[in-house]
């Protein structure tokens, strides 16, 4: 098996995701949309 250097960098950040830059964003589905799901969702 080849040794691959690849890595993943995953953060935590308490910032404003409207305005925040990322390739990934994970939202908590509880049922319904609520606050920033429902704003990111539409």
């Amino acid at each position: 098996m080849e040794n691959s250097n690849k890595r993943v960098e995953i953060s935590v950040v308490n910032s404003d995701i409207t305005s925040f830059d990322a390739d990934v964003l994970v939202l908590k589905y509880a049922q319904a949309y609520y606050g920033l799901d429902h704003l990111i969702s539409n």
